[in-house]
């Protein structure tokens, strides 16, 4: 994806986004979203978290992408992503896998990056159609 030294330091951005992503939603622990988001994708997140855990459940987040940089300034990114969604839910309590018929989907999504005291964060997320 990158090929500038710039480039290279947003697709690490977008990769440390999705490890910690992954963490947060297997361990309902939104507070380690601060980490990678802010503002408005930040508060989204820990709703989406907080749904999941009053209903009991975690998700097992897993993913292929295909991402490319479409904008990229000294503070702000934008990354379009087109990937294929394995994710799970799982019972918040045990891990156990919840049964699902449902296929892999393939969504497409944008996130904008700003850089925040030195480190790139999410500040939105879009999902196209």
């Amino acid at each position: 994806m990158g090929r500038t030294p710039l480039e290279r330091e947003i697709e690490d951005a977008y990769a440390r986004y999705w490890q910690v992503r992954k963490q947060a939603y297997l361990s309902l622990e939104v507070s380690l979203l601060a980490e990678v988001t802010a503002g408005e994708e930040l508060q989204r997140e820990e709703r989406q978290i907080g749904a999941l855990a009053a209903q009991g459940r975690a998700a097992r987040l897993t993913y292929e992408h295909r991402p490319s940089i479409r904008e990229v300034s000294a503070d702000r990114a934008l990354v379009f992503d087109e990937l294929v969604n394995h994710s799970v839910f799982v019972t918040a309590a045990t891990g156990q896998e919840l049964p699902t018929n449902a296929p892999p989907q393939i969504e497409k999504v944008s996130h904008e990056f700003r850089k925040i005291g030195g480190r790139w964060k999410v500040v939105d997320g879009v999902v196209h159609d």
